[in-house]
């Protein structure tokens, strides 16, 4: 072989190991990856993450593969959980950060949450990664809505003071048939709220339906009244809430579209806004949309703690910032722990006693920290020290 077909044929190797990367190499790491996780592997599963990574970088989930085949795809969450597995509580976290900057996942928020709260294991059987198949087709024809996902898993965070209040006014419903009417929204929407918890406990306090009829009915908005946030809320700021939850139903010919809004009751500000749509127009399917939306606002509301790092009178500067999902605006109780309850017989660490302090309003978010402005204090006592520590509500 003479010089210039070695070189040739160099070239033409190159273009074929990056023409089969780029065809589908990426999600045979990924794959090989999870598999390396099932194993314990957990250096050699970085390795094929990140193999995966060089090609595809966001956490994806769905992402398409090749022809119609798709596969759910979260190299970074993986990665973060396997340097968690690993002892490496920055490294995990830094991964896990930027999966849920990238899509919101409970796996993700759930070792995360076990790193903040100290959890770094030496050596531990890991849950098995989400199962995938490369080659299981997804049809054309599936319907667009899916099952809601599963509540959000158990952590061992102390869950401190009272939690966010939501009172949910009439949809306006739009283009709606007989059928579909049938279906109470509100009764649906309050049940979904009710219904997320985290460790046993209610994570909102939804307003009673009856009140808030009363409301709806002395303000003589009606289903068809359409509210502005200042108006809604006005609402909720006099029927003492922390938000109040509006939005629109509308069905089309073969289409159903879901938007729903929760206001801020002291500023009229958007919290969150979350859709949902599909091509379906049953009632069960209306079920599941419902369900959807309450999900997705549960989820951009997420249940954060962390130490206050500096106090100056009113003004406080809190431990977590965007990276771990706080949000300009979130409402957080402050507490201070005390001694700790043990059992009188084993000895055993139970809890501790807490003392709330106050309730405290995010102002400023930055990536690693934030500020916050008290807005009411336990008693009329200013008394917020250095790591105090808050939770939002």
């Amino acid at each position: 072989m003479n010089k210039n077909t070695f070189i040739l044929a160099a070239i033409s190797s190159l273009l074929l190991a990056s023409m089969l990367m780029a065809g589908g190499m990426w999600y045979n790491f990924y794959e090989d990856g999870l598999n390396a996780m099932k194993r314990q592997e957990y250096a050699k599963a970085i390795t094929l993450f990140q193999d995966a990574m060089k090609v595809k970088d966001r956490d994806m989930k769905r992402i398409k593969t090749y022809g119609m085949h798709f596969i759910e795809y979260f190299p970074h969450r993986e990665t973060g959980i396997c340097w968690y597995f690993l002892g490496e509580a920055q490294k995990a976290k830094n991964e896990l950060n930027i999966s849920l900057m990238h899509e919101s996942s409970e796996r993700a928020i759930e070792f995360l949450t076990k790193i903040e709260g100290g959890r770094i294991p030496e050596k531990v059987t890991p849950p098995p990664p989400i199962n995938i198949t490369i080659n299981q087709p997804i049809s054309i024809n599936q319907p667009t809505v899916q099952p809601p996902p599963p509540p959000v898993p158990a952590t061992d965070m102390q869950i401190i003071g009272e939690r966010m209040g939501i009172a949910i006014l009439p949809f306006v419903t739009r283009g709606i048939d007989l059928a579909t009417s049938e279906i109470d929204v509100m009764d649906l929407l309050t049940t979904s709220l009710v219904n997320q918890s985290i460790n046993g406990r209610k994570r909102f306090k939804v307003m009673e339906r009856a009140q808030i009829e009363k409301i709806v009915k002395e303000q003589e908005l009606g289903q068809s009244g359409l509210l502005d946030a200042s108006t809604a809320a006005q609402i909720g700021k006099g029927i003492g809430v922390d938000a109040i939850m509006l939005g629109t139903l509308t069905r089309g010919h073969n289409t159903m579209t879901i938007d729903a809004r929760l206001i801020d009751t002291e500023t009229a500000e958007i919290i969150t806004a979350k859709d949902e749509y599909s091509n379906r127009t049953d009632i069960q399917n209306l079920k599941q949309m419902l369900n959807q939306v309450v999900n997705k606002i549960a989820s951009d509301l997420p249940l954060l703690s962390g130490l206050i790092i500096q106090s100056d009178g009113e003004t406080l500067t809190f431990d977590i910032g965007t990276t771990r999902g706080l949000k300009k605006g979130m409402k957080c109780v402050l507490y201070r722990e005390g001694e700790e309850i043990r059992h009188p017989v084993t000895g055993a660490v139970l809890g501790k006693k807490t003392t709330e302090l106050g309730i405290a309003k995010v102002t400023e978010v930055y990536d690693s920290f934030s500020t916050a402005q008290l807005i009411s204090l336990n008693n009329g006592v200013l008394d917020v020290r250095m790591k105090d520590k808050f939770i939002t509500k």
